[in-house]
This record gives C-alpha cells, structure tokens and sequence, in this order.
C-alpha cells in the first residue's frame, strides 16, 4: 500500500507523522543547545519528508521545521565562531 492510499477501514496511511515530530524535537534542540543534534535530526527529517511532502501536510511541516532547525543551528554555531574569532583576535599578536 502506498503512503496516500486509503485501507478498508477508511484511515489513510501517513507517513508524514514521523518528519512532523524530528522536526520539531529538532527545532526545540537547536533553541535549547543541542546543535549537533539538532542538525542530525534535522536532516533525518528532511530525507523523510522529501517524498511525502507534496501529499501530506505533516510531512511538509515537519519537512519546513527540519529546514528551520538546521538553518537556525547553523546560523549560531557560525555567530559563536564569529563572535569568539572577534574578541580574541586583538590577542594573537602576542603569540
């Protein structure tokens, strides 16, 4: 049975459940710290929802908040090797 196909019950069979809740585990890691994790789970959530995306709406979410995870982790591991790279360069003529 495919992922958009109705059984006999009447309930369709979704796949999108799963990219839906990395995605946001994913999500809430990257705000609380867990970068590397966040990215790891972003990523997972993006392959899975890449198919499913256009027929579910979970998918697409989940597929939407593993992009913003992953961008949102990236973009403040970059800052803090910015910022960090900022305040010590004044110090490295002394090495």
């Amino acid at each position: 049975m495919s992922a958009y196909q109705e059984d006999n019950s009447g309930r369709r069979d979704d796949r999108g459940t799963t990219p839906l809740v990395l995605g946001i585990i994913a999500l809430v890691f990257s705000v609380i710290g867990l970068r590397l994790v966040a990215i790891v789970l972003g990523i997972i959530a993006v392959c899975l929802s890449h198919e499913e995306r256009h027929y579910s709406e979970s998918a697409n979410a989940g597929f939407i908040m593993g992009v913003i995870a992953i961008s949102l982790s990236l973009v403040i591991i970059v800052g803090a090797l910015f910022l960090s790279f900022s305040i010590l360069m004044p110090f490295f003529w002394l090495i």
